[in-house]
């Protein structure tokens, strides 16, 4: 009933295993020289994480449920890993944190009211009036030959 897997880095080299036995979970990173976590998928859906130190090996309880990977992870880096499948439980994992980081963000500036987003766009004009603008300079108005542009506006020469 025991599950090997090799954990190997982002370039295909291996670094350390993961060993599934009878009643415990075994984890060893070689070249790991800092503290880090092992994070256990199980074939049910759920992980765990632990701590785990560098070069020595960790083990912990299996509680019968079936090991499905894992992964190595240290300051929000996944280290080592156990395939694509560990890859993309990691990617995920990132993506939830992200996720609940912006919703516990507080937000600075709330957006203005409708009425307010008016006001503030042009405080010179007052609300419900018109805005006279000029009218095209160029090109002339091809069915008016005879019309001149004077003060902002197009005139027939006189």
């Amino acid at each position: 009933m025991g599950k090997s897997f090799v954990l190997k880095d982002a370039a295909g080299r291996p670094g350390g295993y993961l060993m599934q036995g009878m009643r415990e979970i075994c984890c060893r990173a070689n070249a790991l020289t800092q503290q880090a976590q092992a994070v256990l998928l199980f074939e049910d859906g759920t992980s765990e994480e632990h701590a785990l130190c560098g070069g020595q090996e960790a083990r912990w309880p299996g509680d019968g449920r079936m090991l499905r990977g894992g992964m190595i992870c240290a300051d929000g880096r996944m280290l080592l890993a156990t395939g694509e499948e560990a890859r993309g439980a990691f990617e995920q994992m990132l993506m939830k944190k992200h996720a609940a980081r912006e919703q516990t963000r507080p937000r600075t500036e709330e957006s203005p009211e409708p009425e307010q987003r008016q006001q503030t766009k042009n405080p010179a004009v007052p609300s419900g009036a018109t805005r006279v603008w000029p009218e095209r300079r160029w090109p002339p108005p091809p069915c008016w030959p005879q019309a001149e542009y004077a003060q902002g506006r197009w005139q027939e020469q006189v």
